[in-house]
Parts: structure tokens; sequence; C-alpha cells
């Protein structure tokens, strides 16, 4: 099912804690998540790096055709219009200007052979630390790029790069 249904291609059916990541793999994918405090992208992208020579070392794959990075994060504000003004987004559709209602947005940009999906919801709440109940708007962030079955050993010196 997950080979034919290409809405499943790249979800994980297995995961793994290690440290202070989640690993986790599919048929055509692995993943890497950080846990909470986020480490910092210096952090975070030596150890992607150390996990994909590890993924090498097994030559359970030969050719990789895309990678991507994902960020989301959940900025506080108590209202919508703050919400709305921490993350500067300025949305008028004729003649009504979007400030206090409710925003569930979605733009696909093309830079190069990158693509990024930016995502912003508003009105949003979590609890994700397990402490107060926290409000505001979210910005998901996914960028990725197609590289055409590259070689897995070409394709980590592309990734040390970027």
């Amino acid at each position: 099912m997950r080979a034919s249904d290409p809405n499943l291609h790249f979800t994980p059916v297995q995961q793994l804690e290690w440290e202070n990541y989640f690993i986790s793999v599919g048929d055509r994918n692995a993943q890497i998540r950080c846990k909470f405090p986020y480490p910092k992208w210096h952090k975070f992208k030596g150890t992607i790096l150390k996990i994909i020579q590890q993924i090498a070392k097994f030559c359970i794959t030969e050719k990789v055709i895309r990678y991507s990075v994902k960020y989301v994060n959940l900025i506080q504000a108590a209202t919508l219009s703050e919400q709305m003004e921490k993350i500067k987004l300025a949305i008028k559709l004729g003649d009504i200007k979007v400030e206090a209602d409710n925003v569930n947005l979605q733009v696909q940009r093309k830079e190069g052979d990158v693509v990024h999906i930016l995502s912003v919801i508003n009105n949003a709440s979590s609890n994700i630390t397990n402490e107060k109940n926290t409000s505001g708007v979210i910005v998901d962030i996914d960028s990725f790029r197609q590289l055409d079955n590259l070689d897995f050993q070409l394709s980590q010196q592309i990734l040390k790069r970027d």
C-alpha cells in the first residue's frame, strides 16, 4: 500500500530514540528530529551528517532522490492582531484587510532547485513542553531539493555544503 500511494511514500515505519534525537525510517526515507530544547542549527546539522555517514556504512541505499529540512515553531502572542504583527504578515483581499482574523496560509516558493513550502496558522495553542498552555502563530517551513537519483556518496557532499 505504501508503494502504490504517493501520499505514503515518505511515511516512517520505525523510530529510534538516540540521545536528544528521534531517527525514523521508512521504505524511502530517513528522518532526524530533535527533542526540546532545540540544540541550534550548527549542532543539529553535525548530528544529521553523522547519522548519514552511519547510513552510508550499511550500504542500504545507493541513490538519493531528495532531501529536505523542516522547521516548525509556535511564536507566542495572545491576540490574533499580535500574532500577525509578530510574523510581519500583511494580507489584503480586495478591500478587506486581514488583521484580527483566523488565517491558514500556504505559499510555495521555488528558488533554483529548492522548493520552500511556507505555512502560517494563527490562533494555535500547544502544550508541547508540559508547561502551561501556549497560544500563538505556527510558522512551518519545509524546504526540499530534488536530486534525480543522485549517488548517495555524492549527495553527502552536497549536504555538507548546504
